[in-house]
């Protein structure tokens, strides 16, 4: 009897049998577990008609409580490459999602981010790199048979999924700076390469298809034109490990081997969570001058204000060591979104927010950006106000010097659109509100939101 055969309910037993002994909880708690469990059940659902029919029943009988099981957010964000020491028999995210695509499954449109995991290559496994003696003896490692893996993953992985919005590369202490003998950015070149040769496929895949499209049907606007603008336009960096390393050295002394693969992105909003890369990259992505958001999460905040406030006035000290942030990156900003939590740092974070510290970081790293009109705060649902910013008697209230610090943002010369605080404690009440409101008068949008 082949596998096409069996009855459905035999099926689904398979199924609950492999699948059922990881827990919602721990598929909501554990990414990389999630990740790879995702992987397998839709590899198993890739063996013919019949399984994969079933396989959706199941998937479905497992999201019915939990959205976070949803197959959209289940394919939300595939890593690659998962795992250097995988063999080729196991499935992987380039070959799921290029037969999704080619057998019209909808598995490879739900993908939205790629996470950019180069740590096999600047992170090789083994302590001492094994080096493979030629004739010439020029010592040359493994890296290199590394880089042209993950390119092809990568290559892959962007010509089958025409959704894809964000990039996110990961950026670890532990990270070498130079690979052997080779530099590190002749080692990334061949991802470049296959990056942009991805980005020139998209484009002319998607202008075809909407020339054609338009040909026949030139009343109905077709939905991918907004895939396209968006595709690889939204760039995170992020550090996993933010205990190991301050944001500001997170790169320091490797990440410059990125710019070769930075440049063909079509970035226009940066996202740094706990990184704060260095100046070469974020001159780099100042070139394209597409950037018109930037968000920071994280222990970023501090940095990136004292970086940006030294900046902007130019002393002769200046002179010497240019800002970390360049005015020619601060100057294209339009929007500036700033999340006092990083993505990664749930049960390391105290729950009170300094509200004073907040607004001043926040004033210095605005006061450079002239051309920014949209600015929101997000704090966390479960932030409380700490006792230094509140009335003496501990009561929520916001202070005066809060007030002031507030006055100072309302006053900027250039002013803001919008201003939005959202779960940021202390505005919740309506006379507080009409406050802000009357601050900022000049602002068309001022808005306090919590989720509930």
């Amino acid at each position: 009897m082949q596998l096409s055969e069996l009855p459905p309910e035999l099926i689904l037993e398979i199924y609950r049998w492999l699948y059922d002994g990881t827990s919602s909880q721990q598929l909501l708690d554990d990414i990389p577990q999630r990740r790879s469990w995702t992987l397998n059940v839709l590899s198993t659902c890739m063996v013919c008609q019949s399984w994969y029919t079933v396989g959706f029943e199941y998937l479905s009988m497992r999201a019915y409580p939990f959205p976070h099981l949803s197959l959209a957010s289940l394919l939300d964000t595939v890593e690659c490459p998962i795992s250097p020491t995988l063999s080729a028999t196991q499935p992987s995210w380039p070959q799921l999602l290029q037969n999704s695509k080619r057998n019209k499954l909808p598995f490879h449109r739900h993908v939205r981010q790629l996470v950019l995991n180069l740590s096999s290559v600047l992170n090789p496994p083994s302590p001492q790199p094994r080096f493979i003696p030629r004739k010439n003896s020029s010592l040359t490692w493994e890296a290199s048979w590394e880089i042209e893996r993950i390119s092809a993953s990568i290559k892959t992985l962007l010509g089958a999924c025409p959704n894809l919005k964000s990039m996110e590369i990961v950026y670890d202490s532990r990270y070498t700076p130079r690979i052997a003998n080779q530099r590190p950015s002749r080692a990334l070149s061949g991802l470049s390469t296959a990056i942009s040769d991805a980005l020139t496929l998209h484009t002319t895949d998607h202008h075809r298809h909407h020339h054609h499209h338009h040909h026949h049907h030139h009343h109905q606007q077709h939905p991918s034109t907004s895939a396209s603008c968006t595709f690889l336009s939204h760039l995170i960096f992020t550090s996993r490990e933010p205990i190991q390393r301050c944001p500001c050295c997170a790169g320091r002394g490797w990440d410059h081997s990125l710019l070769p693969l930075l440049q063909h992105l079509p970035v226009t909003t940066l996202e740094l969570d706990h990184v704060l890369p260095s100046r070469s990259v974020l001159e780099c992505l100042a070139q394209s001058k597409r950037i018109h958001t930037l968000v920071i999460r994280g222990g970023v905040l501090i940095q990136a204000s004292r970086l940006a406030r030294y900046g902007s006035n130019n002393t002769a000290n200046n002179n010497t060591t240019p800002p970390r942030i360049p005015l020619e990156l601060l100057s294209q900003l339009r929007t500036l979104e700033i999340y006092f939590h990083s993505n990664h740092d749930d049960h390391l974070q105290d729950d009170d927010l300094d509200l004073l510290t907040m607004f001043r970081l926040t004033y210095d790293i605005i006061h450079p950006i002239r051309s920014l009109q949209q600015l929101t705060l997000h704090g966390r649902e479960k932030y409380t106000i700490s006792l230094a910013t509140g009335g003496g008697s501990g009561s929520p209230l916001v202070n005066n010097d809060v007030w002031n610090k507030l006055e100072l943002l309302a006053e900027r010369q250039h002013p803001l659109k919008s201003f939005v605080l959202e779960n940021i404690p202390g505005f919740g009440c309506p006379t507080i509100q009409s406050k802000l409101q009357n601050l900022f008068t000049g602002v068309e949008k001022v808005n306090v939101v919590y989720s509930t």
